[in-house]
């Protein structure tokens, strides 16, 4: 019983000299940089991750694909202009890095190798893809796609603008 009313008095004066120096602003707290999504190649020697930054410029966060070797450095992957890159794999082999970005053409499938170079675009489906994962021996790619806007939907888009009716406008995934 002495040992948890002890923890619990350091944690009360921790966190009380704690706020007494904390003066964070609010932009500085929104442009903390975050990591997330790591995954470890098949061999168990590259890393790559994600790391979100606030773009002030455009009022968005970018999200880009990281790597480390080997335990060295890391350095970027992608560089994705006005929007973010995400869903990183590696092919079963490990040589190369896919990921999702939309370049200008809607979200696509791209692959770059783990020694660098420019990314190589993959698919090109009119609509967009949302997410995919390789067959175990890399010799294809399962994706998932919204279901396409219909005729009617694009002429009341045009008609009427950007509205939706309450539970009408959900679309399926297909794969």
């Amino acid at each position: 019983m002495k040992i948890l009313s002890l923890f619990m008095g350091v944690i009360v004066c921790t966190s009380i000299c704690a706020q007494k120096n904390a003066s964070i602003s609010f932009e500085k707290w929104i442009s903390l940089k975050s990591v997330g999504s790591p995954l470890i190649s098949p061999d168990g020697r590259t890393v790559v991750y994600s790391e979100t930054s606030t773009d002030w410029a455009n009022n968005t966060y970018d999200s880009e694909i990281w790597m480390s070797r080997d335990g060295g450095d890391p350095l970027q992957l992608t560089r994705t202009n006005k929007n973010s890159s995400s869903a990183a794999r590696f092919t079963p082999d490990g040589k190369f890095v896919s990921f999702l970005a939309d370049r200008g053409d809607k979200t696509q499938i791209f692959i770059i190798s783990v020694n660098g170079g420019e990314a190589i675009q993959v698919t090109k489906d009119e609509d967009g893809i949302s997410g995919y994962e390789w067959s175990p021996d890399g010799s294809k790619i399962l994706y998932a796609k919204s279901e396409a806007e219909s005729k009617q939907d694009k002429t009341v888009k045009e008609r009427f603008g950007a509205f939706g009716v309450e539970g009408e406008e959900y679309k399926q995934t297909h794969l």
